[in-house]
């Protein structure tokens, strides 16, 4: 995986939303990254081709499009491209398939800037040991991340998270995966 071993510099962002995207630009811009912005599957291919970015952020649902499709697609036309895919209604489900399709996070909407960058970084380091995270290990960051956003609140994490409390605390309690 040549791509992820030098640094992510450039990052395509592939989202609907306009203003996300407009948020994001500006921020990982003042950040120092080079930023590309596409609101379909079609232009983002086309800025793929044109700019090679180094890395992508993927919404799961672009419109009527499948970000899943065009995780594909990108990964098709440039296999070392570091792909995140972001969702505002994540599902186990469509994080396993993500990471079978070869993404390597799978972020919660809303993100921030800062957020984003702290999942390039992650990326980065797995790339440096050649090391992919077990499932287990990815499901147990997701859990922390969304836990983190709601403030330790535990059913509201779960709420977010599409399970039960009560398993939601299950999971809490097991110790965390290795990293690989």
């Amino acid at each position: 995986m040549r791509a992820a071993r030098r640094r992510l510099r450039s990052i395509l962002l592939v989202d609907d939303d306009s203003v996300l995207l407009s948020s994001l630009e500006r921020d990982l811009g003042g950040r120092g990254m080079e930023v590309f912005a596409a609101n379909s599957p079609s232009r983002a291919l086309e800025v793929a081709r044109d700019e090679q970015p180094d890395a992508a952020l993927v919404d799961l649902c672009i419109g009527e499009d499948s970000g899943l499709e065009l995780l594909q697609a990108l990964k098709g036309e440039l296999p070392e491209v570091v792909v995140l895919l972001l969702s505002g209604h994540a599902g186990v489900g469509h994080a396993v398939e993500a990471f079978h399709g070869g993404a390597v996070d799978f972020l919660q909407k809303p993100i921030t800037g800062g957020q984003l960058m702290e999942a390039l970084k992650r990326a980065e380091q797995r790339a440096k040991g050649d090391e992919s995270p077990t499932l287990a290990r990815a499901e147990f960051e997701h859990i922390n991340r969304v836990l983190q956003e709601c403030n330790g609140n535990i059913s509201e994490a779960a709420r977010r998270l599409g399970i039960h409390r009560r398993s939601l605390q299950r999971k809490l309690q097991k110790t965390p995966p290795s990293t690989s």
